[in-house]
């Protein structure tokens, strides 16, 4: 019997291969046409620990990881125990049954056993080949291409050497055989093909940001080590320099920022990226590249947690730090994308800020997002937009690097430029670049830089509707949890229960007209967001009209929303 989607979940601890596999499965899934989205979570200790991989296989465009598990891979009896409360009815739990079995009720969950360790033992002589003895079952029970995931096998293993190769190999086919030859076709695991074929490629979410700031024209990276936002340095370092960019990692965060705005000050497009604690020791660059109007992309990949916190986890906590982080009044942007795809958008769009008005943008990620693997659609990079920085085109009178415009934005000098020669410092300064130290420079200066924000909205896509809008039960988030969020409402709306929704992506500075419109008329409205105080909903309580009802959803486990959570309250306030 086959199945449009399937919610698969692998367990085991740390070192038996819970995210290699997950992994293969992925790729493997993605070439074959399938949507899909993913969800791993792994120990910070570098041995030990249960590491976690969830995928959600769909024929389908799919926006969450899956709540319920249709199939849990469980490597021993402690991960069964762990996962065992999620598994739907009529779902199946692969296990190595060399080493365990579950006491389920098979009426409601059917066993599949498998002696993943007996094998690589006895047949193989290759205890370390059990996760692809494992994988190569789950391939054949789901009916994806062995001759795909043989190709990634051998790119993998190569620079390890050809005996691993085929040490690998042969676990892999053993797997495959096991399941053809003792299970057959009947175990009702088989996955339906999506009928049209779109043109995917598979992504993470700090890879989209890597190739989005790529896409822009990025040409230098600074950053320092730290999870998760270790990835994006990594990515750069691989691919950055294929593009004629340059990738250094710095001492620490402040030296990488630092870095990062001396290169942009050369006239180079430059960011770097980080997660909380780094966002932290950062701040007084960050003052600095808006007091000296040099534009830089900081990415900030939330992890859970004050302090070190919970490295490995997810949360959205990070939103005040962001918008408000650092002393002075420091003009800033802050950008959440909602999704994989929107990681790559989002990032082109923070340059082009950053770039044509010449401060600070932050990206809001978090760790769900970032390590999660998704379909998305493939890019197409001729119909990137790119803002340019505004440059001085030289002139018989003396260069002023701070005269006020407009728009506040003045053309600047690169380094280099005949008669463009100016000084500047983290001192307030006057429109020479002199230090000023009287309240009516610092007063003028301060309203210049303030006075390009006025042109952001118009820059930046900064919310993200979806249901019914004129429902009168609304929902409001941002960043990954908006995926979330669209599902519920999608499935509420199946029911015949009619919700709006709204995903704010321009965080900073918030779009407070639009999302008090929003909330207008509405009985009650929703904010779901990973975090303990609900930090959106306080920047919006207190500023409505006729007064709207506001619900929190608040969670801080480490791991994303349920779509069912979600559901619950929607239907809870609308009664």
């Amino acid at each position: 019997m086959a199945c449009n989607e399937l919610v698969i979940r692998i367990a085991g601890e740390a070192g038996e291969g819970v995210i290699s596999t997950g992994d293969f499965l992925t790729r493997a899934a993605a070439r074959a046409g399938f949507h899909l989205i993913t969800f791993k979570t792994f120990p910070a200790e570098v041995r030990g620990g249960h590491s976690v991989f969830q995928l959600r296989v769909s024929s389908d465009q799919v926006f969450t990881q899956g709540d319920g598990i249709g199939l849990l891979v469980a490597m021993n009896e402690d991960s069964f125990d762990k996962h065992k409360e999620d598994l739907i009815h009529g779902a199946k739990v692969v296990y190595d049954s060399s080493v365990y079995t579950p006491e389920v009720d098979e009426s409601v969950i059917q066993l599949i056993g498998i002696p993943f360790f007996a094998l690589a033992r006895d047949e193989l002589q290759f205890e370390l080949g059990k996760n692809m003895i494992a994988v190569g079952a789950l391939a054949r029970l789901l009916n994806l291409p062995l001759g795909e995931i043989s190709i990634m096998l051998t790119k993998k293993f190569r620079r390890k050497g050809e005996r691993i190769v085929q040490r690998n190999e042969a676990a892999l086919e053993l797997g495959w055989e096991w399941v053809k030859k003792n299970l057959g076709d009947e175990i009702g695991l088989y996955l339906t093909p999506p009928r049209v074929k779109e043109e995917l490629m598979l992504a993470t979410g700090n890879e989209a940001v890597a190739l989005g700031a790529m896409a822009y024209g990025l040409k230098h990276y600074f950053g320092y080590p730290i999870t998760p936002a270790s990835e994006i340095m990594e990515f750069m370092a691989l691919h950055l320099p294929k593009v004629g960019g340059v990738m250094l990692q710095a001492e620490d965060e402040i030296a990488s920022i630092a870095m990062a705005i001396g290169a942009s000050f050369s006239g180079v497009p430059a960011m770097t990226a980080t997660s909380g604690p780094g966002l932290s020791l950062m701040s007084e660059a960050l003052g600095l590249a808006g007091i000296v109007e040099t534009p830089v992309v900081i990415a900030n990949v939330q992890r859970a947690g004050p302090s070190t916190g919970m490295p490995t986890k997810h949360e959205q906590s990070d939103l005040y730090v962001s918008m408000f982080g650092g002393h002075g009044d420091l003009p800033r942007v802050v950008i959440a994308p909602v999704s994989v795809r929107d990681c790559f958008e989002q990032m082109i769009v923070a340059f082009n800020v950053a770039e044509r008005l010449q401060l600070p943008v932050i990206v809001l990620t978090d760790q769900s997002m970032a390590v999660r693997t998704q379909t998305i659609p493939m890019p197409r990079l001729n119909n990137v937009k790119r803002e340019e920085r505004l440059l001085w085109e030289g002139g018989e009178e003396p260069y002023l690097r701070f005269e006020p415009t407009a728009t506040g934005v003045t053309p600047v000098a690169i380094p280099g430029m005949k008669g463009g020669e100016h000084v500047v410092s983290g001192l307030e300064q006057s429109e020479e670049g002199r230090p000023r130290y009287d309240g009516e420079t610092h007063a003028r200066m301060t309203e210049k830089r303030f006075r390009k924000l006025k042109e952001v909205p118009s820059m930046v896509d900064g919310l993200l509707q979806f249901g019914e809008p004129n429902a009168d039960v609304g929902v409001l988030t941002w960043g990954s949890a908006a995926g979330e969020a669209r599902e519920a409402v999608k499935i509420l709306a199946s029911r015949g229960q009619p919700v709006a929704g709204l995903a704010v992506r321009l965080l900073s500075p918030f779009p407070m007209n639009e999302v008090l419109d929003f909330m207008a008329g509405k009985k009650a409205v929703v904010v779901v967001e990973m975090n303990y105080q609900g930090q959106m909903a306080s920047l919006i309580e207190g500023r409505q009209g006729p007064r709207t009802k506001i619900h929190k959803l608040n969670q801080v486990t480490g791991v994303p929303f349920r779509t069912g959570e979600i559901i619950s309250i929607l239907e809870e306030v609308a009664r």
